[in-house]
């Protein structure tokens, strides 16, 4: 990142993982938890340890807001706040419209940024209108991350295992590929798979037992896989199903297309889910589907790892 910028040292990158905190979090306790990385990164002389104490109420979390990033101003400092999940935070009863206003006005007067991550676009994670219809959210420019090219794909399957000690092969990338698509979450959990497989077995034969690697990501996986299902729409669910079994998308469907291929669930020309684990899932969702002569001709081969998804992954 340094290198796409123009004097790096100038900027404060704070990363704050909302989905690690435990509970809902309240106002205070959002700032505080900010000031508190700002000092152990920047020191006392931008976060005085008393002003943790201080931040006990919304005005005092406020004003030393303020003040700290009046005082990064001065020397030259731009602090970015990067939100992982920040639907956490646009959707508790815990931060009413007043608190998106103050994080808007900062962000327009002072050399502050946010940067945040969401599965949803932000105003459909909120609790409520006087919230969503916020200005706040229209300093945002939405950027749709996507899946990975395929020289990217490999980039992340072949790097980071190496700098680690353990080598992949061009086999153990086409594993990869074919349960976890371009997705660069799902190659990342399908290459921590492997990893541990290999890390564990490096004294038996080279041979991978990629099915026993597939048990383990799927376990890991099953979760995202999940929540991605409950996030879409009815229209949206039956869009994944209709391309999971081969049928036909009309006209009136292509809306939802260009919605699912932009969020990285699908890929074009033809319309296909990202992974064959993914497509599997979607029709351990629609048995009846499944057992239909078009579905079973689709899945030729693959019936076992459906079966096996069905049978241990599959919810009431």
């Amino acid at each position: 990142m340094k290198q796409n910028l123009k004097n790096p040292d100038s900027y404060v990158f704070l990363l704050i993982d909302l989905q690690e905190r435990n509970g809902e979090m309240s106002l205070t306790g959002f700032f505080q938890f900010i000031f508190k990385m700002i000092s152990e990164i920047l020191g006392d002389q931008y976060v005085p340890a008393s002003a943790i104490d201080d931040a006990r109420d919304e005005i005092k979390c406020y004003e030393i807001f303020k003040r700290i990033v009046t005082n990064t101003d001065k020397n030259g400092l731009k602090l970015i706040l990067l939100f992982d999940e920040f639907g956490t935070i646009t959707g508790s009863s815990q931060f009413e419209p007043d608190f998106f206003s103050f994080l808007r006005s900062i962000a327009n007067n002072h050399e502050c940024a946010y940067i945040t991550t969401s599965r949803q676009k932000l105003q459909k994670l909120c609790r409520n209108s006087n919230v969503s219809e916020s200005p706040f959210f229209n300093i945002f420019t939405p950027v749709p991350l996507g899946q990975f090219d395929r020289k990217e794909a490999l980039s992340l399957i072949f790097t980071p295992s190496s700098n680690a000690g353990i080598k992949f092969f061009d086999e153990d990338a086409e594993f990869i590929l074919s349960i976890a698509g371009h997705h660069p979450l799902f190659i990342q959990m399908a290459c921590a798979a492997l990893f541990d497989y290999k890390a564990h077995n490096q004294e038996r034969s080279a041979k991978v037992n990629y099915d026993e690697v597939k048990t383990s990501f799927l376990t890991e996986a099953f979760e995202q896989f999940e929540q991605i299902w409950l996030d879409e729409d009815d229209k949206e669910r039956e869009v994944l199903s209709s391309i999971a079994t081969g049928t036909e998308i009309n006209n009136q469907q292509q809306y939802i297309i260009r919605e699912l291929l932009r969020k990285g669930y699908i890929i074009d020309e033809p319309p296909m889910l990202f992974s064959e684990a993914f497509s599997d899932f979607v029709l351990s969702k629609n048995p009846s589907l499944a057992s239909s002569a078009k579905t079973e001709k689709q899945v030729k081969g693959r019936s076992s790892f459906s079966d096996f998804v069905n049978r241990i992954f599959r919810r009431s």
